[in-house]
């Protein structure tokens, strides 16, 4: 389990519950204005006390639509450059960044900054054995003037839908030891008809008793062909099945199913053809005795 905290009014036993996790070894983030309050709403300054992280109050924004947020600043930090939205300036709201500054000697140190020379992402790796990184700004929003449900001329999700941010959240989820449990590559003929191109593919993964569900969504403008797919489940698989969206036919896929450590399979098998999204089945292999068991 890796915390996210980004309420403002966090109850005070929650947040002391989730820093003896952090001082344990865990890693939190936060964003602009969390747990800046108690769950009355009073002025809350534990995190900031425990993180050496420091946030200047500031009015809390109420936006009744993200699409209505537009580029408030630029950034930059050791990972690349991005871009912070906020409010338009006419709703008086402010921009919705927030002051953060680094206590002397907390071990915190700012690994990005606005190009005014403020802190955009601040991080300290020594909260106990844990750490806690935290966004002057709430990352990966990028909305503004984007209908995902009409043709772009020049599709590209990851131009379209996130403001650079990205980079700095999954080397968050790298530090605090997060592994995928879905991988994605490209065949060599692929890679060869489109050098560089990002393979744009979300994975959600639902588990259950029965076995999972992952599906592949495409954000690419065109299809993606010879995908290999591989999965880390916490059981073995009998069957991989895809079925295409809209549609109930089902195909059965060649897999294999290499056992690991802890008990963890990895199973592998090859999408030839993803236009728009699938939904792949693996369906869970039935352990000797466990419906006895189960009765």
């Amino acid at each position: 389990m890796i915390p996210v905290v980004t309420e403002p009014d966090l109850p005070a036993e929650g947040l002391t519950a989730v820093l003896t996790w952090v001082r344990a070894g865990g890693h939190l983030l936060t964003v602009a204005g969390a747990a800046a309050h108690d769950r009355y709403h009073k002025t809350s300054t534990q995190l900031q006390e425990a993180s050496g992280i420091q946030e200047a109050p500031r009015q809390r924004l109420m936006v009744n639509n993200a699409a209505r947020l537009i580029p408030v600043a630029n950034a930059t930090g050791d990972l690349g450059n991005f871009t912070a939205f906020g409010p338009p300036r006419h709703l008086k709201l402010g921009t919705g960044l927030s002051t953060v500054t680094v206590q002397p000697g907390s071990g915190a140190v700012v690994t990005a900054r606005f190009s005014n020379g403020m802190a955009a992402i601040a991080h300290n790796p020594t909260v106990g054995k844990g750490g806690v990184t935290h966004f002057g700004f709430m990352p990966c929003i990028h909305f503004n003037q984007i209908d995902p449900f009409k043709p772009q001329p020049h599709f590209d999700n990851i131009t379209n839908f996130t403001d650079s941010s990205e980079k700095y959240v999954l080397r968050f989820l790298k530090d605090a030891g997060v592994v995928p449990r879905v991988r994605l590559s490209l065949s060599r003929s692929e890679l060869v008809a489109a050098p560089g191109a990002p393979l744009q593919v979300e994975t959600p993964l639902i588990i259950s008793n029965d076995g999972a569900v992952l599906t592949l969504l495409n954000w690419r403008e065109g299809p993606v062909t010879e995908m290999q797919v591989s999965v880390v489940l916490d059981f073995d698989v009998e069957r991989v099945t895809a079925v295409r969206a809209m549609t109930t036919a089902s195909t059965e896929l060649q897999f294999s199913s290499m056992p690991g450590v802890g008990g963890q399979y990895t199973v592998k098998f090859t999408v030839t053809l993803l236009e728009h999204s699938d939904f792949i089945k693996l369906l869970r292999k039935k352990e000797a005795g466990r419906e006895e068991l189960e009765v």
